[in-house]
């Protein structure tokens, strides 16, 4: 259901806000998780983003703005609302769409509706937008060249390919507790960071 490099950066979301014990997993753990994959890097480069400088960014929220929690609390991060609804979204994406599976490109368009999130306006502030994000996935097409892209497109998928392959459509402060089933990927309450790590290791397609 999701690419083998999806739930690895899943996975390494979830990590970044255990290692530092932030009591919520935001979308912009997740963010700063894709802009280090090496498909969600190429997606970002190709539509005139800058994986490093937006890291960065995003590095300097998750330390300045998320509080950490204290000492001798020892429990997994709860997804926010934010991250529910980025998933959900993905998954009917991929219901409708007739895909089998999840990538990082599904998953970077749906937070675009997240308008409120940090996440969002870091990407904005490189001039990033959702349909950059579409027009990259889904046809190839470039915002901008990149020199130190390899010239290989890469899809939707998470695989280098010929570009024709269709795709997807304030920080949640908040966890969630009422989550739909959708299908075979099932996220029950409460939703810690074991939700997550679940839903990363569902079916991986590598």
């Amino acid at each position: 259901m999701i690419t083998k490099e999806l739930q690895n950066t899943l996975l390494s979301a979830l990590a970044e806000a255990r290692q530092r014990r932030h009591e919520y997993l935001c979308l912009e753990h997740l963010l700063f998780s894709v802009a280090e994959e090496k498909t969600g890097s190429q997606i970002l480069r190709a539509c005139g983003a800058d994986p490093a400088q937006l890291r960065r960014d995003l590095e300097g929220f998750l330390v300045e703005k998320l509080e950490r929690l204290p000492e001798g609390t020892d429990r997994e991060p709860e997804q926010t609302l934010g991250i529910q609804r980025v998933l959900q979204r993905a998954i009917l994406h991929m219901h409708s769409s007739g895909k089998t599976e999840i990538a990082s490109g599904d998953v970077l368009a749906a937070m675009f509706r997240e308008s409120n999130s940090f996440a969002i306006f870091a990407l904005e502030k490189q001039g990033v937008s959702r349909l950059d994000i579409i027009n990259f996935v889904s046809h190839g097409i470039r915002k901008e060249s990149d020199g130190d892209d390899d010239g290989e497109e890469v899809t939707a998928e998470g695989e280098r390919g010929s570009g024709d392959q269709t795709s997807g459509d304030s920080v949640g402060t908040y966890p969630t507790r009422n989550f739909a089933t959708l299908g075979p990927l099932l996220l029950r309450p409460p939703f810690t960071g074991a939700s997550i790590k679940s839903f990363a290791c569902a079916d991986p397609i590598n």
